[in-house]
């Protein structure tokens, strides 16, 4: 799977996305460009980018300084999806909307309706100002059932969003730009530049205060034979090349907890409990209790980052979540970087697993990452 989303706007901010690996992760390079429009900070945020499958939609905007915005409900935002965009059963209750953060609600808010590739959102009440922010979740993460089906072929595509006056006039207008792609190498024409880089990390190497037992790759988290009591650990390097003024961020997730083809598996940090990163706490070994299958062995992950969003370092020292099937936050910074700051540009990740003398016999445990890098123009 690989994400990306790219932008044109007059104030260059943009979000494109990335970055799957096959047996466990990849490493990759984007180079974005934007064109001038009224609105800005326009962006469109894509679950999946690769051809002819489904794909949740996260489109967003602001209003910019000296619009009259939406101020009457005659208005209406006007969204023009490319040709080759399967909307298929996506029907209003697969929609939401937002003002700033602030969910409002359709109908009673703003009103939803669709030509082929036109949505138009008409004002019921809602209102929108200079300098507010307006999104729209389309699909599951907008709590629908159906969701937009990329176009088969790959290659760029153009969104077309505008602010309509009085139901007629075009009164704000921009357009951003969405990449259908199959290849690990992501392109798109906007006007700026974005490299994300995963490499190995030897043994014997300190991750976040623990130290590697297992060599990794750009490609693969090898944690070789797992022995009863003994924690293994493995880790890799994650690089960003940006001149994004507003920065970058770097998630991880995986497609299942590591599973062997008997149906047996590693359980997630700890002890099947699944914790988040806002929660990460010291390993602990798993209990092994007897007929608990949750307790037979754990595998977790750790990030050096002390910067994430929010200026917080939920991995602390040492400390580790669950790898989770949505996405962690294991990479921040809010500026440009070259890539070679610890904290800004470069970071490490390492992945530690340990089991019990009851975790089941398998030698094909496996599970596919996904790094997902968000740069913010």
């Amino acid at each position: 799977m690989y994400v990306l989303t790219t932008k044109n706007s007059v104030a260059d901010r943009a979000i494109a996305a990335l970055v799957a690996t096959s047996m466990v992760l990849w490493g990759v390079g984007a180079h974005i460009t934007a064109e001038a429009a009224s609105l800005i900070e326009v962006s469109d945020l894509l679950s999946d980018s690769a051809p002819g499958v489904v794909s949740n939609h996260t489109i967003s905007f602001e209003v910019p300084a000296g619009s009259d915005g939406v101020d009457a409900d005659t208005d209406e935002i006007v969204v023009t999806m490319p040709a080759g965009f399967n909307f298929g059963s996506v029907v209003a209750s697969d929609i939401d909307v937002s003002v700033n953060g602030v969910d409002d609600v359709i109908p009673t808010d703003w009103t939803y309706s669709r030509s082929g590739q036109v949505m138009t959102f008409a004002s019921a009440g809602g209102r929108l100002a200079a300098g507010d922010v307006f999104a729209i979740e389309i699909g599951t993460h907008a709590g629908g059932a159906n969701q937009i089906t990329n176009n088969a072929a790959t290659g760029s595509y153009s969104i077309e969003i505008s602010i309509d006056d009085l139901g007629a006039t075009v009164q704000d207008t921009a357009e951003t730009v969405i990449a259908i792609v199959d290849t690990v190498l992501v392109t798109a024409n906007v006007d700026a530049t974005f490299d994300f880089f995963v490499s190995g990390l030897a043994s014997g190497q300190t991750v976040n205060g623990d130290t590697t037992t297992e060599p990794s790759s750009t490609t693969t988290v090898p944690f070789g034979t797992l022995s009863p009591g003994a924690a293994e650990v493995v880790g890799q390097e994650l690089r960003v090349i940006t001149n994004a003024i507003n920065g970058y961020s770097v998630t991880v997730e995986t497609d299942q907890q590591l599973t062997s083809s008997n149906g047996a598996d590693i359980d997630s940090f700890t002890n099947g409990t699944g914790i988040t990163s806002a929660s990460a706490a010291a390993w602990s070994a798993p209990t092994g209790v007897i007929n608990s299958e949750n307790t037979y062995g754990h595998w977790g992950m750790t990030s050096e980052d002390n910067s994430l969003v929010g200026a917080t370092d939920p991995f602390g020292a040492s400390l580790y979540s669950a790898v989770l099937t949505t996405p962690q936050e294991v990479m921040y910074h809010d500026n440009v970087t070259d890539g070679q700051v610890a904290h800004q540009g470069q970071t490490r990740v390492a992945y530690r697993a340990q089991v019990t003398s009851f975790q089941e016999a398998a030698d094909d445990y496996t599970a596919t990452l996904t790094y997902i890098a968000t740069p913010t123009f």
